[in-house]
C-alpha cells in the first residue's frame, strides 16, 4: 500500500534501513508507517495470487530497501561536468514551454486518443514508486537538484540511491495493494479495499448526487458507483476506525480535520488519485475486477471459497491487462514495428539486463533501467494538454454544441487532495464520459492527447502541487526532468545509440540540423546539446522530427518497448509465458461482457462504462 504519496509527497528512510549514521526518529518520516520487511502469503493450489494471511511480526519496523535500479547503458560514456549546466538546461526548459503559446492550435494536436496520456501515468504506478523525491533527504543530498550548482553523480551512487516501492512485474500492486514488504497498518487497509458485503470483489465508491436540473448525469455507468471507494465508507462500515485514520493518514506538521480523512481514497497507491482521469482509469479496473466475479460465478464454476474467487478473477484481470498494455499501449505510443520486433526477439536488450542483474536485486523484483524511468517513460509530459472536453457538463454537449472544457486545474480540483469542493465523494456531474477519451474517430480535435514532442502543455511551468523551491524550478516540470537526468549521469543519447549499435541495434539518429531546429533551437545550440543531447529532450524530439509527434521515434519505442515487454517477458507468472510463447489472449480469459476483452473500449464495456456493442 501507497496511500501517502500523492504527487509531491516527500518520503525519506530511516537510519536504521538505509544504513546511515548520525540520524535521529525525528529526522525521518515514519516510512514503517507504510512499509515492513516482514510480510507472508498462503498459496492457494492453482492460483498464482496468494491469499492474505496474518504479518506474523508486525512489530517489524521500516522499510525493505529494493535497490532496483540499474543503468542499461553503465560503461557510456560519463556525462561533462559544467558549472552552467543548470543555467543551460533550464533556458532550454523554458524554450519548451515557450514554444506552445496556445493548448488549442490544431499543430499540436495528435490523432493518440487521450487516455494513452493517463494510462501511461497508471501503467508508471504499477512499475516504479519513490523515483524523484530525493529533495530533502540528507542521503541524497548529492542528488537535490534544487540548487544553483549541479553536478552528475557517480553511477555507482545512482544505482544505490534510488529505492523502488513496486516489484517491476505489472501485476496491478496499485489496484490490489500488496507491494513489498507491508506493515500491520497497511495490511488493515488492504483487507479494506476488498467489498465487505462480497469478499471476492474490490470495493467501489458511490458518487455524490447534486440537486436534479443542474447538471447533466452521465447514463454509465448504470449504478451510482462512479467513483474511488473512500476512508468513509470503512468508517462506517467498521473496517477502519478513525484511529486506524489518523495514524495511516494524517500527518502531524499538516493535520486533516475528520471530514477531510474521511474523502481520502480507499485505493493500493494513492497517486492513482493524483487527478481526476487517473482515478477514473483506476476505478475502471476496479469495476472490471467485480463484473470478472460476477462472469465467473455465471459461468457455474465459481471456487467456493471467497478469497479463492478473488485470486482466480485477479488472475484473469492481470492477465488481461498484461495483453492490453503489450498489444494496445505499446502499439500506440511506440512505433509498431519496433514492438513487433521487440516481441519476437523476446526483448533482447532487458532481458540481458535483468541476466545480468537479477542476481542483485531482491529476490520477486525486476531491475528497472533508469534511462527508462528517468527520462525515455517521462515522454508523456509531453502529451498532456491544458483542457479536456471530459463530459457533457464541462465539454461539448451531446449534440456536439457548446465550448467549454474542464481545465487542467479541475482535473486536480475533484479528487481528495484537491478538496471536491468540500463534499464527501465524486459530485455525479464530474462522472467522466469514456467515450471522449478513446475515440479515435478525429471527429473532435481537441478529443486526442497532445502530440509527443518538445512542447509542453502551459500548467506544466507552474506545477499546483509543487513548490518554486530555492532554485526557482521545482514547478517547473521540465526543467526537473532535464536537471534530474543530468545530476543522475544519464547516457546522453548519442552514447546510448553507439552502445546499442556495438550489441547489433542500429537506430537512425538525429543529425544536429534536425535537433537545433525549431523554437528550441537557440537554446539546444547555445548549451551545446546537439552533439551531446539530454536524453529525455531527445526523445520528444524524436518522436517529433520522425513521427510528427504520433508515436514514439526509433530510439524511444525500443526503450519503452523492450523494458516494458521485457517485464513481462521475463516474469514466468505473466501471460505471455502461458503456454506455447505468446499464444495466451484474452479469448483464452474469463469474457464479462461476452466477448474478449482485446481493447479498451471493451474493458470499459464489462465494467458498464460504456455501451455494449449495438446498443
Amino acid at each position: 500500500m501507497l496511500y501517502q504519496m500523492g504527487h509531491g509527497a516527500k518520503v525519506t528512510y530511516g537510519a536504521k534501513t538505509r544504513g546511515a549514521s548520525g540520524l535521529k526518529a525525528d529526522d525521518t518520516v515514519p516510512i514503517g508507517q507504510v512499509c515492513s520487511i516482514s510480510k507472508t502469503r498462503e498459496m492457494k493450489p492453482g492460483y498464482k495470487y496468494p491469499v492474505p494471511t496474518p504479518n506474523p511480526d508486525p512489530t517489524t519496523p521500516g522499510l525493505e530497501p529494493r535497490e532496483v535500479f540499474r543503468f542499461y547503458f553503465k560503461t557510456a560514456p560519463e556525462v561533462a561536468p559544467s558549472a552552467d549546466a543548470a543555467a543551460k538546461l533550464d533556458a532550454l526548459a523554458t524554450a519548451m514551454a515557450e514554444a506552445n503559446f496556445d493548448q488549442k492550435d490544431e499543430e499540436g494536436e495528435s490523432s493518440m486518443p487521450p487516455i494513452f496520456t493517463y494510462l501511461g501515468q497508471f501503467i508508471d504506478h504499477d512499475m516504479t514508486a519513490n523515483t524523484d523525491r530525493e529533495e530533502g533527504d540528507p542521503l541524497l543530498s548529492g542528488f537535490n537538484i534544487d540548487k544553483a550548482t549541479l553536478n552528475p553523480q557517480p553511477r555507482d551512487d545512482v544505482e544505490k540511491s534510488k529505492m523502488n516501492l513496486r516489484k517491476g512485474l505489472l501485476e496491478l500492486d496499485s489496484v490490489y495493494g500488496d507491494g513489498p514488504g507491508q506493515s500491520a497498518e497497511a495490511e488493515k487497509l488492504e483487507a479494506a479495499l476488498r467489498d465487505p458485503t462480497d469478499l471476492a470483489k474490490m470495493r467501489i465508491g458511490a458518487v455524490t448526487p447534486l440537486p436534479p436540473g443542474l447538471f447533466e448525469v452521465s447514463d454509465f455507468p448504470a449504478d451510482s458507483g462512479a467513483d474511488l471507494p473512500r476512508v468513509g465508507q470503512a468508517i462506517d462500515d467498521g473496517s477502519l476506525t478513525m484511529a486506524d485514520v489518523r495514524t495511516l493518514f494524517d500527518n502531524p506538521s499538516e493535520p486533516k480535520s475528520d471530514e477531510e480523512l474521511r474523502r481520502v481514497a480507499l485505493i493500493g497507491d494513492g497517486r492513482n488519485e493524483e487527478n481526476l482521469i487517473v482515478a477514473q482509469t483506476h476505478l475502471s479496473m476496479l469495476r472490471f475486477h467485480n463484473a470478472v466475479v460476477d462472469a465467473i460465478r455465471a459461468a457455474g464454476n465459481a471456487p467456493g471459497d471467497d478469497d479463492a474467487l478473488f485470486a482466480e478473477a485477479r488472475q484473469n484481470v492481470t492477465w488481461i491487462y498484461q495483453w492490453l498494455v503489450v498489444n494496445h499501449f505499446l502499439k500506440t505510443i511506440c512505433d509498431g514495428s519496433v514492438v513487433d520486433t521487440v516481441v519476437a526477439d523476446k526483448a533482447p536488450v532487458y532481458s540481458g539486463f535483468f541476466d545480468k542483474h537479477k542476481g542483485s536485486v531482491p529476490e520477486g523484483a525486476r531491475p528497472m533501467p533508469l534511462e527508462f524511468s528517468v527520462a525515455a517513460y517521462r515522454y508523456g509530459h509531453s502529451m498532456v494538454r491544458g483542457d479536456y472536453d471530459y463530459n457533457s457538463n464541462f465539454g461539448r454537449k451531446a449534440d456536439g454544441s457548446g465550448t467549454g472544457r474542464a481545465s487542467f486545474g479541475q482535473i486536480f480540483e475533484f479528487t481528495a487532495g484537491g478538496g471536491m469542493m468540500g463534499l464527501p465523494t465524486l459530485p455525479d456531474n464530474w462522472i467522466i464520459d469514456w467515450n471522449r477519451f478513446i475515440d479515435d474517430s478525429g471527429t473532435f480535435t481537441n478529443r486526442v492527447a497532445r502530440k509527443i514532442d518538445t512542447r509542453l502543455a502551459l500548467p506544466l511551468r507552474d506545477m499546483r502541487n509543487e513548490k518554486a523551491g530555492m532554485s526557482g524550478i521545482m514547478a517547473h516540470l521540465a526543467a526537473r526532468n532535464l536537471r534530474r537526468g543530468y545530476v543522475f549521469n544519464l547516457p546522453d543519447a548519442q552514447s546510448i545509440m553507439d552502445s546499442m549499435a556495438s550489441d547489433g541495434i542500429t537506430v537512425d539518429a538525429l543529425t544536429a540540423a534536425e535537433l537545433s531546429e525549431g523554437t528550441t533551437g537557440d537554446a539546444v545550440l547555445s548549451g551545446q546539446f546537439e552533439v551531446s543531447t539530454p536524453l529525455w529532450f531527445y526523445l520528444l524530439k524524436e518522436a517529433e522530427v520522425k513521427a510528427n509527434g504520433e508515436h514514439l521515434g526509433p530510439l524511444g519505442s525500443r526503450i519503452v518497448a523492450e523494458t516494458i515487454a521485457g517485464l513481462i517477458i521475463t516474469d514466468p507468472n505473466s501471460y505471455i509465458n502461458q503456454g506455447a510463447f505468446n499464444s495466451w489472449t484474452p479469448a483464452d480469459a474469463v469474457q464479462p461482457n461476452g466477448e474478449p476483452v482485446e481493447s479498451l473500449a471493451a474493458l470499459l464495456r464489462a465494467g458498464g462504462l460504456l455501451p455494449s456493442v449495438g446498443v
